[in-house]
């Protein structure tokens, strides 16, 4: 159903928009996680040959493994790419497997919802206590605002996708 919904997704208007900003929130997801690899793989070079390192290297990559895993949430969430275990709903009708999608992605929009809230919470905590990492001293803060867009976007996103998915009719994909 991957290629066949990005294609009904693209079809609406609001999904096409919807759309192009996920996959931007993914590559710039994508071009983090690269800037990680890169971060990675001259530290622990460095460190075998004794010529140069990155002195925080884990730090940052764990602040920056945060801020890209959020931005992938949307775009997952929108196409429906999450882990599904469609072995056991195969042999359902087509009406079965649609409720049973709609109670996932309300649960997941329930956990999205949860953690945006928390995470909004945290960040005015992080701040006023002045939390940093040890040996960078980036305040926490920042990584976790970072975060935010990529969680508001995937409560949108499972907004739609769910919305989708309800309206959706079985030969509209076959």
């Amino acid at each position: 159903m991957n290629h066949e919904f990005k294609l009904y997704v693209q079809a609406k208007t609001t999904g096409r928009y919807l759309l192009k900003l996920c996959s931007f929130f993914a590559l710039i997801g994508g071009g983090i996680f690269f800037t990680l690899v890169v971060i990675s793989l001259v530290s622990i070079v460095g460190r075998k040959t004794g010529t140069i390192s990155i002195i925080g290297d884990i730090e940052l990559i764990q602040v920056g493994t945060a801020v890209a895993a959020s931005l992938f949430f949307p775009y997952c969430t929108l196409l429906g790419e999450h882990i599904k275990v469609d072995f056991f709903t195969d042999c359902f009708s087509f009406k079965v497997r649609k409720a049973f999608d709609f109670i996932g992605n309300f649960l997941l929009l329930s956990v999205l919802i949860i953690i945006t809230y928390r995470l909004g919470l945290q960040i005015g905590v992080s701040q006023e206590y002045g939390e940093v990492t040890t040996l960078l001293s980036i305040p926490i803060w920042w990584a976790l605002l970072a975060m935010m867009p990529g969680f508001i976007l995937a409560c949108i996103s499972t907004i739609y996708y769910a919305m989708l998915q309800f309206m959706l009719k079985e030969k509209e994909l076959t």
